[in-house]
């Protein structure tokens, strides 16, 4: 799960158009990372977007990494945080196919895990770990 930090107010100041033209450029960065056939990146609502794929902690934490550097380095300037380029916050979790994962449960530490993200400073990727 990956948000775009402070975006109400990037929306707010620039307006829906200006809004518009950001999430455009993150989804196609997104989307250029996704490159595997396995990897299925989608925009989930406003401005969150979800990537799923095949394979391991190692593998997801590199392409959360990788994604968060790219929206990063795309240098969409953020007049409410003094012209600091737009960024992302991603949480994610990795689970093997058995009776007791569902799609819900990934999406449910997934988010968990971006909630974490936002709350230690933004700009950065959680991977949720079961307790």
């Amino acid at each position: 799960m990956c948000d775009v930090d402070h975006f109400k107010q990037y929306n707010d100041l620039l307006g829906h158009y200006a809004g518009d033209e950001c999430l455009i450029q993150i989804a196609r960065s997104i989307s250029d990372i996704c490159v595997r056939s396995s990897n299925i990146a989608c925009r989930y609502g406003g401005e969150e977007f979800s990537v799923i794929m095949y394979g391991g902690d190692n593998d997801a934490s590199f392409l959360a990494e990788s994604i968060r550097k790219a929206i990063y380095t795309l240098g969409i300037s953020h007049p409410a945080l003094n012209d600091l380029p737009v960024t992302l916050s991603i949480g994610y979790h990795s689970m093997l196919p058995d009776s007791e994962s569902t799609p819900r449960k990934l999406i449910e530490y997934a988010d968990m895990a971006l909630y974490e993200a936002k709350r230690n400073g933004r700009n950065t990727c959680v991977q949720f770990k079961v307790p």
